[in-house]
């Protein structure tokens, strides 16, 4: 788990799958974040093979993925990806699951 200010996230590596699930530290509320426009771009990735919030993949890609995300989350961008999650909140866009 990544600690951030306002959401803790998930990485998701496992049995082919990969997501990244944001929590809402006040709510418990999350939401699969994977296919947000600002982790797609920093992960340099495009296509339908992620428009989804999870992603079917081999172990290797899984594995890959998940270095390169916690590689991501430094200070800097948690601050980028909060901001994200908020609009995403705002537009309705958010899976709102408890």
């Amino acid at each position: 788990m990544i600690n951030g200010h306002k959401y803790n996230f998930e990485i998701h590596a496992a049995d082919g799958r990969f997501f990244i699930k944001a929590i809402c530290r006040k709510s418990g509320r999350f939401s699969c974040i994977t296919n947000m426009n600002i982790i797609l771009s920093n992960l340099g990735v495009a296509g339908k093979r992620y428009y989804d919030t999870s992603w079917n993949l081999s172990m290797k890609e899984c594995n890959l993925f998940a270095k390169k995300v916690i590689e991501l989350f430094s200070e800097r961008f948690i601050g980028n990806i909060e901001t994200a999650c908020e609009e995403d909140r705002a537009c309705g866009e958010w899976e709102n699951k408890l």
